[in-house]
């Protein structure tokens, strides 16, 4: 069964600010997922946007599935609403859900068993907004030129918005990534200084049985 984990689930700020912003690390293992639930506010729509990025990308034959799924609501329960492209290491992703509802993300792990570099779990970020959507006065019949120039602007923004907090998620997990490999060279370190004191000791041990076996032994010729 999916592990599953809620994302701040109550959502009652107004609709010109950030409702939900999410990022974390986490560890995806073979053959398992890893979910997280949102819940949407319940009176307007909302964009679900982020991007997710597989740490350990430099193994060959490894990639992450990912997916949103809609769990509870009014309508389209069961429906997956995104989907990640084949065989990806990252990807940005935005959907535009209705009002009222539970939606999954979900992380999968795919790799080759056979693998001389397979591991049994990798380190995924993943960074997860949930915004108001932009709600229209006018359709786009009844918009003047100034009105949806100033719309065309709007949404440049929001997009140039959208592209500088992917580049500041990339920072972050790169520099997640740069904690995880100082934490792992840190504990082969420890790890090699343990077995080097361990082998020392052993070999000191070693030397002082053989010089008390050998005086012991030699003294007993000499009484012979």
């Amino acid at each position: 069964m999916a592990h599953c984990t809620y994302l701040a689930l109550l959502l009652v700020v107004a609709v010109t600010t950030r409702v939900c912003n999410a990022s974390m690390v986490v560890s995806v293992a073979y053959g398992k997922k890893e979910c997280y639930r949102i819940r949407v506010p319940d009176k307007t729509p909302s964009i679900i946007s982020g991007n997710f990025d597989l740490l350990d990308d430099e193994v060959d034959g490894s990639f992450i599935t990912a997916w949103i799924t809609k769990i509870a609501g009014y309508r389209g329960v069961g429906r997956t609403v995104w989907h990640s492209e084949e065989e990806e290491h990252e990807e940005d992703f935005s959907i535009n859900v209705d009002p009222v509802g539970v939606y999954e993300l979900c992380f999968e792990l795919q790799t080759d068993p056979n693998n001389d570099e397979y591991a049994e779990a990798y380190a995924v970020g993943f960074n997860l907004r949930l915004d108001p959507a932009e709600e229209r006065a006018l359709d786009e019949t009844e918009q003047g030129p100034d009105t949806k120039k100033a719309m065309e602007i709007i949404d440049s923004a929001r997009q140039v918005e959208t592209t500088w907090h992917n580049l500041v998620d990339h920072y972050i997990y790169l520099r997640n990534r740069e904690a995880l490999a100082v934490e792992l060279s840190q504990k082969i370190q420890d790890r090699v200084m343990g077995w080097t004191v361990f082998e020392a000791a052993l070999v000191i041990v070693m030397a002082v049985g053989q010089v008390l076996y050998w005086k012991k032994f030699f003294e007993t010729r000499r009484y012979l």
